[in-house]
């Protein structure tokens, strides 16, 4: 978004602060909050979980742009739990450290895959399927409480 600030003459969004246009563009950017997922579509008790990376707080060499885009990411997380909050709405965000993902194997250099997680205290990367937990308990209402954190699944691999 260019321009986040409403302009002399310029209508009001549909959320009011917000201009048509800056509006537009961001709905154009965020489709997981268009539809049926608009915050204005939800009720209390709903939940909105984004997925964030260990690398928006200890970002590696040569993934910045990833880096950036998660920590833009953790930064719409909470703003939006603190817009949602007074309307019973929770967000939050899971924060993987390395998890295996077909994505692994196809982008990293040779060398480096027998080695992969390896620096997490538990010595190892994780399973798509230990992330799950996370998932859940941000969605139930066993996590009724939480809003706007980011829920760490690093093998003890500090945020």
């Amino acid at each position: 978004m260019s321009d986040s600030a409403k302009q002399p003459g310029e209508p009001a969004g549909p959320r009011g602060d917000v201009p048509c246009r800056a509006f537009s563009e961001a709905e154009q950017k965020q489709p997981g909050l268009t539809g049926p997922m608009d915050p204005q579509h939800l009720k209390a008790g709903a939940s909105i979980i984004t997925t964030a990376s260990i690398q928006t707080f200890n970002p590696s060499p040569g993934v910045i742009d990833y880096a950036m885009t998660k920590a833009a990411q953790v930064a719409f997380t909470k703003a939006l739990a603190q817009e949602l909050g007074p309307k019973g709405i929770r967000v939050n965000a899971v924060a993987p450290g390395p998890i295996w993902t077909p994505l692994i194997p196809a982008t990293e250099w040779p060398d480096k895959l027998p080695t992969f997680g390896r620096d997490t205290p538990v010595q190892r990367a994780g399973q798509p399927a230990e992330l799950a937990p996370a998932y859940v308990l941000l969605a139930s209402d066993a996590g009724s409480y939480m809003s706007g954190a980011v829920v760490p699944v690093t093998g003890g691999k500090g945020l």
